[in-house]
């Protein structure tokens, strides 16, 4: 069975470099984790962190990638932060239709004349 994981390029070195010391391939490291592994919750911070990698490079404020996740925001940030990422600006009127489930109420062109 063939499994794609993305890996962050740093985390891969880290693995290439053991693996190099004890005479295995990646793969193989990586199977070893996954046998190894208790079940699939210690799996979590690492999803969690590729989740708020690809939304941040999506775009998306951290309070906004806080809500889709029902995370909080600390943690976005933190996550964030590790991953080296900078913060997206956070305008609430781009957003707030998506933070409290109705449309923003902008005035119309005709209004504001």
């Amino acid at each position: 069975m063939k499994v794609t994981v993305n890996v962050d390029d740093r985390d891969f070195w880290q693995l290439a470099n053991r693996a190099e010391k004890e005479g295995v391939r990646v793969a193989d490291l990586l199977a070893a984790l996954f046998r190894t592994a208790k079940d699939v919750r210690s799996f979590r911070p690492v999803v969690f962190r590729d989740k708020v990698g690809e939304l941040v490079e999506r775009g998306i404020p951290d309070p906004v990638i806080a809500h889709r996740l029902g995370e909080s925001l600390e943690s976005v940030r933190s996550a964030r932060r590790g991953l080296g990422l900078p913060a997206v600006r956070f305008r609430r009127e781009a957003w707030e239709h998506e933070l409290t489930g109705r449309a923003a109420v902008r005035p119309s062109s005709l209004e504001a004349a």
